[in-house]
């Protein structure tokens, strides 16, 4: 018998040196993977914080840029609806078009407090949107005599006008003793913003 206890006692010697050092690796390695672990949370919970503020940081980016840009809207917005309501300046526009296309303007007649008592009743009847309380409505009636390539180059202009021009009404009649000539009557609209 103590011939097989000498033959495995080494074998009963390595036995317990590895299982020592499994013991071993887990007391020792085991505080260690839980740091690891906790550290591996940490980074996750920093990722996340960092793409969170790179977010917010480019929000307000976006949001100066934005009010940057936001005089040179209200520029561009100046000019299609000018805070003068000036009909002067409606007039002008409206024969430099009417010039340049070489429509005959006979008359422009001012019918903005007409027209906004029509909207008033269309909206007290419930047949028309409201238009916002600090936007105005400019109404002219254009007379005009020419020909009908020339109106529709005049219209044509009035629509790519920087200021806004909406043509509301058109009437065209043949002149029978000018050939080829057109009486036309538009009923154009501009805005203004009110103060």
């Amino acid at each position: 018998m103590s011939l097989n206890t000498s033959i495995n006692t080494p074998y009963l010697v390595l036995a317990g040196v590895v299982f020592i050092a499994i013991a071993f690796v887990f007391v020792v390695t085991q505080p260690q993977l839980d740091r690891i672990s906790v550290l591996r949370h940490d980074i996750t919970d920093n990722t996340t914080t960092l793409m969170e503020k790179q977010d917010f940081i480019r929000t307000l980016a976006i949001k100066v840029q934005q009010l940057q840009a936001q005089p040179e809207a209200e520029k561009q917005l100046s000019v299609v609806v000018p805070q003068t309501d000036m009909t002067q300046d409606v007039v002008r526009v409206v024969g430099q078009y009417g010039a340049q296309a070489g429509v005959g303007i006979q008359s422009i007649s001012n019918n903005s407090s007409e027209r906004q008592a029509q909207i008033n009743a269309s909206i007290a009847r419930g047949d028309a949107a409201k238009t916002p309380s600090d936007l105005r409505i400019l109404s002219f009636q254009v007379n005009t005599v020419s020909t009908y390539a020339q109106l529709q180059a005049f219209i044509k202009a009035l629509e790519k006008s920087p200021r806004l021009i909406d043509v509301v009404h058109l009437s065209i009649k043949q002149i029978a003793q000018l050939p080829g000539q057109v009486s036309a009557t538009l009923r154009v609209q501009a805005y203004s913003q009110q103060k």
